[in-house]
This record gives structure tokens, C-alpha cells and sequence, in this order.
């Protein structure tokens, strides 16, 4: 079946992009990919970094928010106890 978007079967065969195969026009040098391995590398770790922080950092604040919670519940059942207690010895 004759494939359209490419061209013909026969003659020069070209790539998706109208360019000729084996020109070298879309080749990156292996600088360039290297250095572009090292970009992404690093800002993949700095990514990564800033969001493990951000989750410890919330994970922190809640553990903060859980401790006072727990105070505040106890001084609350402490005031109620001592509450009922001077309430039963007036009557």
C-alpha cells in the first residue's frame, strides 16, 4: 500500500519533516545532549527538593496543630472535671 505522507516507494526516501534521511539537519552533537541530560538532571533534583521540603514542612505544621489539639482537649476535660466537682461539693 502506497504510504502518502511520506512520498513515493521509489527515489529518495525523505523524513516527516521534508528533509532528506541521513542529512544530519535534526542531529544533535553529543555536547549538547549531554549537557542537556545535566539540565534536566538538576532541575529534576531542585523539582524534587523544593517538594519533599514543602511536604515536610506541612507535615511539621501538622504535627504542630495535632499537639495542641491534644493540649487543648486535655485542659478542656481537666476544666470540665474540676468544674463538676466544685459544682457537687456546693450542693
Amino acid at each position: 500500500m502506497h504510504n502518502y505522507e511520506f512520498g513515493s516507494s521509489g527515489g529518495t526516501h525523505q523524513g516527516p519533516y521534508g528533509a532528506p534521511e541521513g542529512d544530519g539537519s535534526h542531529k544533535h552533537s553529543m555536547f549538547s545532549l549531554i549537557v542537556m541530560i545535566v539540565v534536566v538532571a538538576v532541575l529534576a533534583i531542585a523539582g524534587l527538593s523544593i517538594a519533599f521540603w514543602a511536604l515536610g514542612f506541612l507535615f511539621h505544621l501538622a504535627g504542630w496543630i495535632l499537639r495542641i489539639a491534644v493540649l487543648a482537649a486535655v485542659a478542656a476535660f481537666v476544666w470540665r472535671w474540676v468544674n463538676r466537682r466544685l459544682s457537687h461539693d456546693r450542693v
